[in-house]
């Protein structure tokens, strides 16, 4: 049984920092690269899948960025996790059932969508800054302060979700209103 305490944890390795490997044409070292191919800003590109790794497609070209996200119109893509997310959410509160309904029927650039983990969702708080919410407002512009479902259940009928007011995961009954961000 759960307790407040209890956060659900993944048993992969998946998601956690250096884990993720990936054929790479640059090697990046903070905001420097060390070309190792063609030089990407040569490449022209119409989506960021069409460049190299560790690099953003930017205006019709292929660009490093140096960052840990590639922000789109409707997603960002987190070099770190390598998870891509819904970047504007939904505009109102909706139960955790409605919430799941809306990740699966949600239909950004053809792919399917879930509610993220506890662990995933988790990996877009940051408290550097100090200020809530507990979000890169440039990646993830007009997000609320509110609590954000997960898919993770909590008996007997709750469900976790993580608050981007302090950045911290709770549950709570799944008839409660929050809000939602969808990731792939």
């Amino acid at each position: 049984m759960a307790t407040r305490g209890d956060v659900p944890r993944e048993s992969a390795a998946r998601g956690r920092p250096g884990t993720m490997m990936r054929p790479s044409f640059l090697l990046v070292l903070g905001l420097a690269a060390l070309s190792c191919g063609p030089n990407p800003a040569d490449v022209a590109c119409q989506a960021r899948s069409d460049c190299p790794a560790s690099v953003a497609c930017v205006s019709g070209k292929c660009q490093v960025t140096g960052g840990r996200y590639f922000v789109g119109t409707d997603t960002v893509e987190d070099a770190t996790t390598g998870s891509t997310w819904q970047r504007q959410v939904l505009d109102q509160s909706v139960d955790w059932s409605e919430a799941k309904a809306y990740c699966a029927s949600l239909s950004l650039e053809g792919q399917k969508w879930r509610l993220p983990s506890v662990d995933e969702l988790l990996t877009l708080v940051d408290m550097s800054g100090g200020q809530r919410p507990t979000i890169d407002m440039n990646v993830f512009p007009n997000t609320p302060a509110g609590l954000f479902w997960t898919k993770n259940v909590a008996p007997p009928s709750s469900a976790w979700y993580v608050s981007f007011f302090d950045g911290y995961p709770d549950y709570s009954d799944v008839g409660n209103e929050g809000c939602v961000r969808c990731v792939r």
